[in-house]
């Protein structure tokens, strides 16, 4: 499967530039059909004279363009659909309201389906926008890439998904990335035994997202930067997805089991919970490791943690993060985005201010 896929980037990579993109999707699947989620260009970042424009926005909402240079202080916030899908709109997003909490100027380039990965580019990018802090949240999309792209498999897990971040401004490679990774997330499902990812798949997962991370600190400290890391969050309380399972380990029957717990004992229920919440790989919600890579990579770097699962507001009567606050099983509801504002406003205003 590595071998077939790396064959099929280079072919790919290889067509367009002796033919280009846009006739050979054309030659390949009739007129072009439109794009789904993210639009995604040559870069991230695109300078227009004194702007930047954000490239990897929404198919149907207009650009974000934002001034070059600033006389103040100013924090970008970098991450996946948690800091923006376009559900609550932009003002009611997290960054925004750290903003108004703090008045102080914020700029949102996140965009749904961006991992750790996609964040070492966007962040390299970002140095034509003058800023003071850098806020990351991600870690659910590397695990979901991997599992909906099938992008796991040996030594060449990284190096594939940094060919594919660089590849994604082609079109032709995106129309075609789009074809394969339905077929792939579909192959992943109907094989669905428990657990979907192998540890050592998940391991590899985990230390990509950690170098990454630490990338990305040192990028910022070389220009002076600050950074706040905030950990992701999910609904613990989520039910697993439905999926074939093992007799002898079925998530959705361990989840019951965990609500069986609830009352009696919600300290045991809050740890079956979690152990159910981190093997459910086809909800895509980031495992409790992920907590555990970003203590490791704020104690080596010294940047600034935040950990939303612990410090969201809690369900009543069990110390986990309130169904409430989110819209899904890790996409935050209204009510969400101010509380994770909340929590991470604090740590915003001390790093600008450094």
């Amino acid at each position: 499967m590595k071998a077939t896929r790396a064959a099929g980037l280079a072919l790919i990579t290889t067509l367009v530039f002796f033919a280009g993109a846009e006739g050979l999707a054309r030659l390949v699947y009739g007129a072009p059909r439109p794009m789904m989620g993210v639009e995604r260009q040559d870069a991230y970042l695109h300078v227009d004279g004194d702007d930047v424009i954000v490239n990897h926005h929404l198919k149907d909402e207009a650009p974000v363009r934002a001034p070059r240079a600033v006389p103040h202080p100013r924090a970008l916030f970098v991450g996946g659909s948690s800091v923006h899908q376009g559900v609550p709109p932009r003002p009611q997003e997290w960054p925004a309201v750290v903003g108004d909490l703090l008045r102080a100027d914020t700029v949102n380039l996140g965009s749904p389906g961006l991992d750790s990965n996609d964040l070492v580019q966007v962040v390299r990018e970002a140095e034509a926008l003058t800023h003071k802090v850098v806020v990351v949240y991600v870690g659910h999309n590397d695990f979901a890439n991997a599992f909906m792209r099938a992008r796991f498999a040996g030594g060449g897990f990284r190096a594939l998904s940094r060919l594919r971040v660089a590849l994604m401004g082609l079109r032709l490679f995106t129309l075609l990335d789009d074809r394969f990774a339905s077929r792939g997330a579909g192959r992943r499902q109907e094989e669905a035994g428990v657990p979907i990812l192998s540890a050592g798949e998940k391991a590899e997962i985990l230390d990509g997202l950690e170098d990454n991370l630490h990338t990305i600190v040192e990028t910022c400290e070389d220009r002076g930067v600050n950074v706040v890391l905030v950990s992701p969050a999910s609904s613990v309380l989520h039910p697993p997805a439905e999926q074939t399972c093992a007799p002898e380990r079925c998530l959705n029957d361990e989840f019951r089991a965990a609500e069986g717990l609830r009352r009696r004992d919600p300290k045991a229920a809050a740890e079956a919970y979690r152990a159910v919440r981190d093997r459910d790989w086809s909800s895509i919600r980031a495992p409790t490791e992920v907590v555990e890579v970003y203590r490791r990579v704020a104690a080596a770097t010294g940047a600034r943690l935040v950990e939303a699962e612990a410090g969201l507001p809690r369900a009543d009567g069990i110390d986990l993060p309130a169904e409430r606050l989110f819209l899904d099983q890790l996409h935050y509801s209204v009510e969400g985005h101010r509380a994770l504002a909340t929590l991470v406003a604090p740590a915003v205003a001390e790093a600008l201010k450094q």
